[in-house]
Protein backbone atom coordinates (compact mmCIF):
# COMPACT_ATOMS: atom_id res chain seq x y z
CA UNK A 1 0.00 0.00 0.00
CA UNK A 2 2.96 2.35 0.78
CA UNK A 3 3.96 1.84 -2.63
CA UNK A 4 0.68 2.66 -4.05
CA UNK A 5 0.23 5.93 -2.09
CA UNK A 6 3.95 7.03 -3.30
CA UNK A 7 2.37 6.54 -6.40
CA UNK A 8 -0.82 8.04 -6.02
CA UNK A 9 -2.62 4.89 -7.18
CA UNK A 10 -5.56 2.80 -5.46
CA UNK A 11 -5.49 -0.56 -4.68
CA UNK A 12 -8.24 -2.97 -5.50
CA UNK A 13 -8.75 -6.44 -3.36
CA UNK A 14 -11.21 -9.40 -3.48
CA UNK A 15 -11.43 -10.65 -0.12
CA UNK A 16 -13.35 -14.04 1.50
CA UNK A 17 -15.34 -12.72 4.41
CA UNK A 18 -12.33 -13.38 6.99
CA UNK A 19 -10.24 -11.17 4.32
CA UNK A 20 -12.37 -8.40 4.30
CA UNK A 21 -12.29 -7.80 8.31
CA UNK A 22 -8.49 -7.62 7.49
CA UNK A 23 -8.55 -5.07 4.64
CA UNK A 24 -11.04 -2.82 6.71
CA UNK A 25 -8.64 -2.35 9.47
CA UNK A 26 -5.83 -1.41 6.63
CA UNK A 27 -8.05 1.35 5.15
CA UNK A 28 -9.75 -0.65 2.51
CA UNK A 29 -13.61 0.98 1.94
CA UNK A 30 -16.12 -2.15 0.85
CA UNK A 31 -17.96 -1.20 -2.97
CA UNK A 32 -19.91 -4.54 -3.14
CA UNK A 33 -19.98 -8.41 -2.98
CA UNK A 34 -20.33 -11.62 -5.37
CA UNK A 35 -21.84 -14.62 -4.56
CA UNK A 36 -20.24 -17.35 -6.47
CA UNK A 37 -21.69 -20.95 -6.77
CA UNK A 38 -21.13 -23.99 -8.57
CA UNK A 39 -24.09 -25.25 -10.67
CA UNK A 40 -25.78 -27.71 -9.04
CA UNK A 41 -23.57 -27.27 -5.92
CA UNK A 42 -25.57 -25.93 -2.44
CA UNK A 43 -22.83 -24.83 -1.26
CA UNK A 44 -22.41 -20.67 -2.13
CA UNK A 45 -19.21 -18.17 -1.68
CA UNK A 46 -19.28 -14.23 -1.20
CA UNK A 47 -16.81 -12.42 -2.00
CA UNK A 48 -16.22 -8.75 -1.52
CA UNK A 49 -14.77 -5.90 -3.79
CA UNK A 50 -12.80 -3.18 -1.66
CA UNK A 51 -10.56 -0.23 -2.69
CA UNK A 52 -8.20 1.65 -0.92
CA UNK A 53 -7.34 5.25 -1.82
CA UNK A 54 -5.08 7.73 0.27
CA UNK A 55 -6.63 10.43 1.37
CA UNK A 56 -5.45 13.61 0.83
CA UNK A 57 -3.85 15.05 3.43
CA UNK A 58 -3.87 11.90 5.10
CA UNK A 59 -1.10 11.66 7.59
CA UNK A 60 1.54 8.35 7.33
CA UNK A 61 2.02 5.95 10.11
CA UNK A 62 5.37 5.69 11.60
Amino acid sequence: MKKADDMGYRAYAFASPMGKRLYERLGFQMLGSVTAQVEGEDEKLELFCLDYEKEIGEEEET
